[in-house]
C-alpha cells in the first residue's frame, strides 16, 4: 500500500473533512477522494462514513488504524533518512506535556532546538499521562513529559512526585495532618478528567475505592476552582497542587501515594531521525530540568 495514501487518509480523519484535508495538504479534494477510495478498495471495505457534518472511521477502519499509522510512519521515516543522506534536513517532532508545570522548560527546549534546526516542524501534543505514552507507543509523539506508564517506548525520570487532597478551608478535615483515602468515598469529589486512565483512577482501582463523585471536569483549574469555592475535595499531584492559592488546605494521602513523573519517548529501532535529534539535544542541554 501507497505511504501517502495513508498519510492522506490519516488527515482526512484528523480533520474530520476531506475538503479540510485537501486544503492542509495542497491537494485537489476531488484527489484526496481518489485517494480515499483506493485505499478503501485495497482494504475491500469502506473506511468512512460520510455524512453533512463530515466523515468518521467506520468499525473497520478502527480495526485497521494502527496498522496505517504503522505504514505512514514508516514512509515518512523512509522519507526523513534520505533527505538526511543528501544533506536536506526536514521532518516532524511532536511533543508534549500532562503537566503544565514542565511548559516552561519544554518551551525552552523547543526554542533553542529550532534556532539549530530550523528545517523540523514542532507540534505540540496534550493529554493526560497515559493518552501521551499511548500516542508515543503509536508514533502519533515523539517527546512527551508523564508519569510512568508501561509500553514500547523509553522512560527517562525527572522526579519523583506525591498525590495529594485538596480541602477547601471551609471543610473542617482541612485541619487534618493528612487525607485518608477512604476519604474520598465520604466527601463530595470532583474528577477531573473523568472517563480517562490518570493517576487518580489508577489510585482508587488500586484500593477498589469508589469516590463520592458530585462534580466532574476536564480542566485541572476548574477543578481547583471548584474546590477553592467549597464544591468539594479533588486528587492532584503536588507539582501542580503548589500552585494552588491559600482558599485550599494540600494534604498528603494515606497511605502516601507517589508517581514517577519523566519523559517518554520512542525506542532506538522506532524513533524518526527528527525526533531522535530532539531527544539527543534536550538530553545533553540538561539532565533535568529546572521548575
Amino acid at each position: 500500500m501507497d505511504t501517502e495514501k495513508c498519510r492522506v487518509f490519516l488527515k482526512v480523519l484528523e480533520v474530520g473533512s476531506l475538503t479540510g484535508a485537501a486544503e492542509m495538504l495542497g491537494y485537489t479534494v476531488s484527489g484526496v477522494s481518489r485517494l480515499v477510495a483506493s485505499i478503501e478498495k485495497e482494504a475491500g471495505t469502506p473506511l468512512l462514513i460520510r455524512n453533512r457534518d463530515g466523515v468518521r472511521a467506520t468499525a473497520e477502519c478502527e480495526m485497521l488504524l494502527q496498522s496505517i499509522r504503522e505504514m505512514a510512519y514508516w514512509g515518512e521515516r523512509f522519507e526523513h533518512r534520505v533527505r538526511s543522506i543528501h544533506g536536506i534536513e526536514t521532518g516532524l517532532v511532536v511533543a508534549g506535556s500532562s503537566y503544565d508545570a514542565y511548559y516552561p522548560w519544554l518551551s525552552r527546549l523547543i526554542s533553542g532546538f529550532s534556532a539549530l534546526h530550523p528545517g523540523i516542524e514542532m507540534r505540540i501534543l496534550e493529554g493526560t499521562s497515559s493518552e501521551l505514552a499511548e500516542k508515543v507507543d503509536s508514533h502519533e509523539g515523539d517527546f512527551c513529559i508523564c508519569s510512568e506508564r508501561k509500553g514500547h517506548h523509553r522512560f527517562l525520570p525527572l522526579v519523583e512526585d506525591e498525590l495529594v487532597a485538596i480541602v477547601p478551608r471551609s471543610n473542617p478535615v482541612s485541619e487534618w495532618k493528612d487525607f485518608p483515602l477512604r476519604q474520598f468515598e465520604k466527601e463530595p469529589f470532583i474528577d477531573i478528567y473523568p472517563g480517562k486512565e490518570t493517576d487518580n483512577s489508577r489510585t482508587f482501582a488500586k484500593y477498589h475505592i469508589q469516590p463520592n463523585v458530585r462534580y466532574s471536569t476536564m480542566d485541572r483549574f476548574a477543578g481547583y476552582s471548584m474546590a477553592e469555592a467549597g464544591l468539594g475535595v479533588c486528587m492532584e499531584n503536588r507539582l501542580i497542587a503548589r500552585r494552588y492559592g491559600r482558599e485550599v488546605a494540600v494534604l498528603p494521602l494515606r497511605p502516601r501515594q507517589t508517581v514517577r513523573i519523566g519523559v517518554v519517548y520512542p525506542e532506538k529501532d522506532v524513533i524518526s531521525p527528527a525526533a531522535e535529534a530532539f531527544v539527543r539535544y534536550a538530553l545533553e542541554e540538561t539532565e533535568r530540568p529546572v521548575l
